[in-house]
């Protein structure tokens, strides 16, 4: 890893990661299949918050993640829902687990920081802020981020983001 860097930086990773077949057709894809996912990218760029280098980084690793069946199961499985412990009735939610995915969980939570309150993420971002510390705010609107990736992938569009909610 080069100097001055932090551990984990996008570009090194990028370069570290498996290389795949190039979209000449020499991966067995189908010209199909290369338009299916190029629609995929695009609507996951459409997303508020998320260009193109962050767009990239969400659609390489969850790819094509049949496993995964629902939105709060991508959220689970990037590591932003809370530990949960149960003990009879008293229930306690800690931390987020950090377990799964780093990168798609450094991911969604960098394309929150900078996007404007006005957006439906944005709006979920400073209320929570605003009761339970900018961090927390931070990671509840990286969760709610992720679904919306995980419809874009689905369906190739994010209904939820056609309405601007409303300003009181």
């Amino acid at each position: 890893m080069a100097q001055g860097r932090p551990e984990g930086d996008f570009r090194e990773i990028r370069r570290s990661a498996p290389r795949r077949p190039s979209d000449g057709g020499s991966g067995g894809e189908t010209h199909a299949q290369r338009c299916h996912r190029e629609g995929h990218r695009t609507a996951v760029k459409s997303i508020p918050g998320i260009g193109p280098t962050l767009g990239s980084v969400l659609v390489a690793e969850i790819g094509e993640q049949h496993q995964v069946r629902s939105a709060p199961n991508l959220t689970c499985w990037a590591g932003l829902t809370p530990k949960h412990h149960e003990s009879d009735t008293h229930v306690h939610r800690g931390r987020i687990t950090k377990e799964g995915s780093r990168l798609v969980r450094r991911a969604a939570i960098e394309s929150v920081k900078n996007i404007p309150a006005g957006s439906v993420v944005g709006l979920l971002r400073e209320r929570v802020a605003d009761r339970r510390g900018r961090n927390i705010g931070s990671v509840a609107a990286a969760r709610r981020q992720l679904e919306f990736v995980f419809y874009a992938l689905r369906d190739g569009h994010v209904r939820a983001l056609e309405h601007q909610p409303r300003v009181a």
